[in-house]
């Protein structure tokens, strides 16, 4: 709410002109207090969404300084925005799935999609229409700077459209020379990679466990190799007598679901064992996985999931224009 004041108005257009430029900025619910010829002080306004007379900005007097205080106090600023009386507003769209959509049907233009069910809402609850504009020669929301803008953003800032909607994300030079509306609904800005590759044979035999698991179980069975040899070093007699002479090769063949030699009834056989049955296990985790894996969707693999793998790919970024002031200041995108 704004009041400005005129001191001794001689002239009548004055206050008119001053009316007419409140409209252009615009400020709406502002009052303007006039000192008359004779001393009284007068306070005026403009209603520019009243009935049959849309955008008609004309001073209209609201209340008069009388016996020391002024007559109508509770009528200074109402609210002018609660009804519009029906009167047109331009709105700027662009075409974006799924926030703002046309199709044709019956030979008309139909606009649908989130953000127009929204105005369409406004429209009903605040008794204005629509009128619809989109940028000319094709472009979207354009690029905004002190003069000459393009696209949508320049629609607005040349003052063509009352608002306008369609994915608008922030920016500082958004915030700079456009009046920003309430958000309805906060998204994240999303890259498209090329095509993923298929995984190669290799890829496939390591999926079933992630990378500590594999770690886990190299590190177990190098533990498991290291015992077996202190085990032969310290039984030798017991190991020439049950025909062990390649124990290294005997834990891999075990790993690997083969058979093994016959083992006396003592430790040694109480290690082979427990060494088979943790094979076992391991081998059944590794089956179940595998088929799970075989029997997904996810048989593609893709190298590009951060920037830095994208920069070390060298490939290029493709994008709007309007879209660049998003990753401008990036570091991590050349």
């Amino acid at each position: 709410m704004y009041t400005f004041f005129i001191e001794q108005l001689a002239d009548r257009e004055l206050l008119r002109g001053v009316m007419q430029k409140l409209w252009s900025i615009p400020i709406i619910n502002a009052i303007v207090i006039v000192e008359e010829l004779d001393g009284e002080y007068v306070a005026y306004s403009y209603y520019p969404y009243r009935e049959q007379s849309c955008g008609v900005v004309e001073p209209h007097e609201i209340g008069r300084y009388v016996n020391g205080t002024w007559d109508k106090v509770g009528g200074l600023f109402p609210d002018k925005l609660e009804n519009l009386h029906g009167c047109p507003l331009t709105i700027a769209t662009v075409e974006i799935k799924p926030f703002s959509m046309v199709r044709m049907q019956n030979n008309r233009t139909v606009h649908y999609g989130i953000e127009v069910y929204i105005v369409e809402t406004l429209a009903a609850r605040l008794n204005f229409t629509i009128r619809y504009v989109e940028p000319k020669d094709n472009s979207k929301w354009g690029i905004l700077q002190a003069s000459n803008s393009t696209g949508l953003v320049g629609m607005l800032q040349r003052k063509e459209a009352d608002f306008g909607f369609g994915s608008l994300g922030f920016s500082l030079s958004r915030h700079t020379y456009l009046k920003m509306g309430i958000p309805n609904q906060m998204t994240q800005m999303i890259m498209a990679i090329p095509p993923k590759r298929p995984y190669t044979s290799l890829e496939k035999l390591f999926q079933p466990f992630t990378v500590d698991a594999w770690l886990c179980i190299a590190l177990g069975y190098a533990v498991f190799g290291l015992v077996t040899m202190a085990l032969v070093k310290l039984n030798r007699g017991t190991i020439r007598d049950e025909h062990l002479r390649n124990p290294l090769y005997l834990l891999w063949v075990l790993l690997m679901g083969g058979s093994g030699a016959r083992f006396r009834l003592d430790s040694t056989r109480l290690f082979m064992i427990g060494f088979v049955l943790n094979t076992l296990v391991i081998r059944t985790l590794y089956q179940a996985g595998m088929f799970q894996k075989l029997q997904s969707s996810a048989s593609l693999a893709s190298d590009l999931n951060t920037l830095d793998a994208i920069n070390k790919a060298g490939v290029y970024y493709n994008m709007f224009r309007a879209s660049l002031q998003f990753y401008k200041d990036n570091p991590k995108v050349p």
